[in-house]
C-alpha cells in the first residue's frame, strides 16, 4: 500500500472518528469510540513504520523548547 494512500485512509478516517465521537455525545469511553479510535491508531501506526523504512525522519517535536 503506498503511503498517500494510507495518509488518505487517515484522513478519512479520522473524519469518521469525530463523527461517531459527536454521535456518541462527546463519551471518549463509548465502546464504539474506543474500537474505531484502536482501528485508526493501528494505521497510523503502519504508516510511521512504512515512512521509517523508506528513510524519512520524523517531524521535529515543536513542544520542546531550548534554553
Amino acid at each position: 500500500m503506498s503511503k498517500k494512500l494510507v495518509l488518505f485512509a487517515i484522513t478519512k478516517m479520522h473524519i469518521r472518528l469525530n463523527k461517531i465521537i459527536e454521535e456518541n455525545d462527546y463519551n471518549l469511553l463509548c465502546e464504539e469510540v474506543l474500537n474505531y479510535s484502536q482501528r485508526l491508531d493501528k494505521v497510523i501506526s503502519y504508516y510511521n513504520k512504512i515512512s521509517k523504512e523508506d528513510g524519512v525522519p520524523k517531524p521535529a517535536n515543536k513542544s520542546s523548547c531550548s534554553v
